[in-house]
């Protein structure tokens, strides 16, 4: 009975071309992370801001910024922006880079509550903050102000339109005149993302388009689960598709928007249950879906940056054992057996179903069959992706 549950869950996983996640690194910048690519670098930020040039297996420190970043964002003209945040006096200060020339202070906000998010619209930046209040920059500081008792959420420009996710609903407003507020009163809507000028949000029941022009909230696409649409956590896109990252009581799953109608899964699942969730945990940083799973419940030894190749198509073999006509994998009994055409330097990442990493390692630059040590315990579906030093990616599959 057990040998025909595994053959079902390969026969699905071949059927999808699904592959695990591959977890990076483990590296953390503070216990409320964001993920954010701002002119081709990848940023990790919190209580420090580290950058990444790998898709996030090393990281470096960014020097420079001070206090808690909250936020980061791309300006005219090459100019990257962060916002930092001094919680003990109240104060938001903004720093600036060109080119990764150092990061310099230009400006500074005594009592101000805590920094949200960054948008620009032309030479004229907009800062919010969790409060009603939206700070103003360009040669001078203004600020204008959400209604009622409104804290935002998160913010987008799309054209000269400010788009303001809230407590209280959707705001949104010309920036060409006087501030006049539209509101769409709707619960349960979080982060904004753009899209061919269209705004997305993710809710507490899946994706959501924003009709600005009808002032009415859409649903986008279809689910296929027998339950109620999942919480969507981060959305963003790639090649003009949506990608979303969810959660339902039991995992995270990522899913892209297939012709506009249908979410499909990519990737397995991601490890553990509950996973602290900020206003950006998901970047795409040259092809690669990257996110922060700082995972609080559920196999928390599993946390770190996770990664997924959204331009590897490669499909896996229905045998299960060979994926590329470069590697060969099969199970001795004991141990992976690892046959390989070319012998050069290379990692070696082993994960079972759920995405959690097995085996971490390097593979001889110097022998074309390396044995890889796994528990015994270890039975199931495993996932190979070996990582040469040039970028090449090869995946095989094997139950165990």
């Amino acid at each position: 009975m057990r040998h025909i549950l595994l053959c079902f869950v390969f026969a699905v996983a071949v059927a999808s071309a699904q592959r695990p996640w591959i977890r990076q690194s483990t590296q953390s910048p503070g216990p409320n992370g964001k993920m954010s690519v701002v002119y081709n670098t990848l940023y990790y930020y919190d209580s420090v801001a580290l950058q990444s040039y790998d898709h996030g297996a090393t990281w470096a420190e960014t020097t420079g910024l001070r206090g808690t970043v909250c936020t980061m964002g791309e300006f005219t003209q090459g100019v990257s922006v962060a916002v930092c945040y001094d919680a003990a006096s109240s104060t938001a200060t903004g720093f600036y880079t060109t080119g990764g020339a150092p990061w310099t202070e230009f400006r500074s906000i005594s009592g101000s509550a805590r920094p949200v998010r960054l948008a620009s619209i032309g030479d004229v930046w907009y800062l919010a903050t969790d409060s009603p209040v939206i700070y103003k920059g360009s040669e001078t500081l203004d600020s204008l102000r959400l209604p009622g008792t409104a804290r935002a959420i998160d913010m987008v420009a799309v054209g000269e339109v400010l788009v303001v996710s809230s407590t209280t609903g959707i705001h949104f407003t010309s920036t060409t005149g006087p501030v006049n507020w539209s509101t769409i009163t709707q619960d349960g809507l979080g982060v904004l993302h753009v899209r061919n000028d269209v705004v997305y949000a993710t809710s507490v029941r899946g994706v959501k388009r924003i009709d600005l022009d009808a002032k009415r909230v859409v649903d986008v696409g279809m689910w296929n689960m027998d339950t109620p649409a999942p919480v969507s956590l981060d959305l963003d896109s790639y090649q003009g598709r949506l990608l979303a990252v969810t959660r339902t009581a039991t995992s995270s799953q990522a899913y892209r928007l297939d012709g506009d109608t249908a979410w499909k899964e990519v990737a397995y699942p991601l490890p553990g249950t509950v996973a602290t969730v900020t206003n950006s945990i998901l970047a795409i940083d040259a092809g690669w879906m990257v996110l922060s799973h700082q995972l609080t419940e559920g196999f928390v030894d599993s946390a770190g940056v996770y990664a997924f190749d959204l331009n590897d198509f490669t499909s896996v073999n229905e045998e299960g054992v060979q994926a590329s006509s470069s590697i060969n994998v099969y199970d001795n009994g004991n141990d992976l057996v690892l046959q390989r055409s070319v012998a050069e330097p290379a990692r070696i990442i082993v994960t079972d179903l759920h995405g959690r990493s097995l085996y971490d390692g390097r593979l001889d630059a110097t022998r074309t069959t390396e044995t890889i040590r796994m528990a015994n315990a270890m039975r199931g579906l495993v996932g190979i992706t070996i990582i040469n030093d040039a970028g090449t990616v090869l995946r095989a599959t094997i139950v165990r």
